[in-house]
């Protein structure tokens, strides 16, 4: 008896050849993902504090909300005096700095840096 004829077999690809490999690899990084998020959910944050700020003591005369270091006629202050400020009283001159300091790209790019995000340590 012959034995049937085969026919040549085809090599296999390397994709196929290598899917134990890239399985274990996808097995790694979603077990290491779920490590990672569940050690970040299990840290304990401190307990938020309220800023320390000045307080004002005003003659019952003044409008509520304008009372301040002018016509205050005694303050209660921690080690420094702070008092908060509305974002539309800052000088511009105070928010350009700030921004330039931290990113002198950010009115080019609209407030999302992609090098930035991708390469963190890369100066632009």
């Amino acid at each position: 008896m012959s034995s049937p004829s085969r026919s040549p077999r085809k090599p296999r690809r390397i994709l196929w050849r290598s899917r134990r490999v890239f399985f274990a690899l996808a097995v790694v990084m979603v077990v290491a993902a779920g490590g990672i998020w569940m050690v970040l959910n299990t840290i304990e944050l401190p307990a938020e504090t309220e800023p320390i700020e000045t307080t004002f003591v005003c003659d019952i005369n003044v409008a509520p909300g304008q009372c301040g270091f002018d016509n205050a006629i005694a303050s209660l202050t921690a080690s420094e005096e702070r008092v908060v400020v509305d974002y539309d009283e800052l000088p511009s001159v105070l928010v350009q700095a700030v921004l330039a300091t931290e990113d002198r790209n950010f009115f080019d790019h609209g407030g999302i840096d992609p090098v930035g995000i991708t390469a963190p340590w890369c100066v632009t």
